[in-house]
């Protein structure tokens, strides 16, 4: 039987959206055929795995190693917290003994996959599409070097999914196919076949509505959609209140409904 340890982390304690949730059902699936755990440093990903009775393991997690924006200049800093992540990971996984190491948030690629590779365990990554943000400033001498030890560090890993074709194909360009053959597409969502005599067009939106979770882009897409297909719907369900401003002026509004729900 394979030991898998599955690890997690948000970038604040009270995130929780797809993601996490991702981590958290694979590893409840995997524990029907595999001894698998979910690893977090973050507080509600912990409770929710508590509260759903899947096994875990506290595992670390530093706020040193958000390198965005005038936290570029604390260079130092964050690779004090890449040290303190590989040591609190070589410990854990000495402990656990591994087989397979997955690992889906991205500061993680870094510390984590030096500890799995020291034990001998496999690596996998799963990117939520984030890998192809943290690639991008490869050339920028200090803003680019956190991509730049992720770059150096997906050596080490066995595979990396991405969750859509199109992230695989900018990866692919960034690192100039250096990594083609680790990476695979596993998409996270369903795909509907739909009949061609009689098209039908009813979507549902399962997200935090804030723009960085791409609510903007979706409601211009679904107003093209709609110019063509006026009876298709869409159900935006969400645990934030959509912002009013985003959504005034859009010809599609009708056809739109709004489902607040909170945990």
């Amino acid at each position: 039987m394979s030991k898998i340890l599955i690890i997690r982390n948000a970038w604040h304690h009270d995130d929780f959206g797809g993601a996490e949730v991702f981590a958290l059902d694979l590893t409840r699936e995997l524990n029907k055929s595999h001894d698998a755990k979910f690893i977090s440093g973050t507080k509600e990903p912990l409770k929710r795995a508590q509260q759903a009775k899947i096994p875990y393991l506290r595992g670390p997690r530093t706020f040193w190693l958000d390198f965005s924006g005038l936290k570029a200049l604390g260079l130092p800093i964050f690779i004090l917290g890449l040290v303190w992540g590989f040591i609190r990971y070589l410990v854990i996984f000495w402990q656990q003994h591994p087989t397979i190491v997955h690992i889906t948030s991205r500061d993680d690629y870094i510390s984590a996959s030096l500890a799995a590779r020291i034990v001998g365990a496999k690596i996998v990554w799963t990117d939520h599409a984030e890998l192809r943000d943290t690639l991008k400033n490869l050339r920028h001498l200090v803003k680019g070097l956190p991509g730049k030890y992720v770059f150096l560090s997906a050596r080490l890993a066995d595979s990396i999914i991405t969750v859509s074709e199109n992230d695989k194909t900018i990866v692919n360009q960034i690192t100039g196919s250096r990594y083609s053959d680790k990476l695979a597409v596993i998409k996270n969502g369903v795909v509907d076949e739909y009949s061609k005599e009689q098209p039908k067009y009813d979507f549902v939106f399962a997200s935090r509505a804030i723009v960085q979770k791409g609510i903007v882009e979706l409601l211009d897409a679904f107003a093209d959609l709609h110019a063509n297909q006026p009876d298709a719907k869409l159900l935006i369900a969400s645990d934030t209140k959509v912002n009013e401003s985003l959504i005034n002026g859009y010809g599609a509004l009708k056809s739109i409904t709004f489902e607040n729900y909170s945990d």
